[in-house]
């Protein structure tokens, strides 16, 4: 039972919800629950479960509370938490780790990733640990790993701003992605290089040698502070402007063909036509034979 008197709530919220408007139902109840009147506030939440309002987590929280002070609670509250880590595992975490039940998170999600399951949210929730806390560091940095290049590529990101001062590491996690063949890599350690007018050049060079050109215009702009003295200085800026022409046609290209959701319709309309044709034809040929 709720431990003080229940109030009737603000007219304007209880006079919707009494007609039977869900959105205000669902409102007044998550207000009762913030008022800290759990049973009252799942009189009006428990009928809105699943039905698209995502009451699901107000729910739980409502039988948790209910649960700190009647035990015959507990298993309603058990239940309702198990299925929403199971419904809505992304923001259940989010919920959990807000009231300080970190470890409890980690207890159900890392268990889950090593059977497969969740892998990229235990990456997740481990690189934003890690980023206030180094104890999170080595297992954010063994499943971002697990995500594959692009979850390395985001562990060099992570790593450059981790408490414990890991830039040198992460540079080197992003200079191997780039020799492997890695075009956002190598476009990562341009921008990181941008004080070094001759690595940065080098690397946007190498990340439109392979392939990524979406940021050109920042090579134009290191490409205008080089001062070319040396003969490699020279060459490093000929393969710059060759790599700019590159870069440009590519964009010239794409903004010269047609979104792909244009052609799609293209291409139905195409075969409609033919269609209609073909159809018209055929009564034709049929009245001369």
């Amino acid at each position: 039972m709720d431990p003080k008197p229940v109030p009737k709530g603000p007219l304007a919220y209880r006079k919707q919800a009494e007609e039977g408007n869900r959105l205000f139902q669902s409102i007044l109840g998550k207000w009762f629950l913030e008022q800290g009147h759990a049973a009252e506030a799942l009189k009006w939440l428990m009928p809105l479960s699943d039905s698209g309002f995502k009451v699901e987590q107000a729910i739980a929280e409502a039988w948790e509370l209910l649960a700190r002070t009647d035990p015959q609670h507990e298993a309603e509250a058990e239940g309702w938490l198990r299925h929403i880590k199971a419904r809505y595992p992304g923001t259940t975490a989010e919920w959990l780790i807000g009231r300080g039940r970190t470890a409890e998170v980690l207890e159900w999600l890392i268990p889950l990733a090593e059977t497969g399951r969740h892998v990229e949210l235990a990456a997740d929730t481990l690189a934003q640990l890690a980023r206030t806390d180094t104890q999170y560091e080595a297992e954010a940095e063994h499943w971002l790993r697990a995500l594959g290049s692009g979850g390395t590529l985001r562990l060099a990101r992570e790593m450059r701003s981790w408490p414990s001062g890991r830039k040198a590491a992460a540079k080197e996690l992003l200079v191997a992605l780039a020799r492997e063949g890695n075009g956002p890599a190598a476009d990562e350690l341009a921008r990181w290089e941008r004080s070094d007018p001759v690595a940065a050049i080098g690397w946007h060079c190498r990340a439109i040698d392979l392939g990524f050109t979406r940021n050109w215009h920042d090579l134009e702009e290191v490409l205008r502070e080089l001062r070319p003295v040396t003969a490699d200085d020279q060459s490093l800026a000929a393969r710059a402007r060759v790599a700019l022409d590159t870069a440009q046609a590519v964009e010239r290209a794409e903004a010269a063909s047609p979104p792909r959701e244009t052609q799609d319709c293209l291409r139905v309309a195409e075969t409609m036509a033919v269609v209609v044709a073909t159809t018209a034809v055929v009564p034709f040929v049929q009245n001369i034979a």
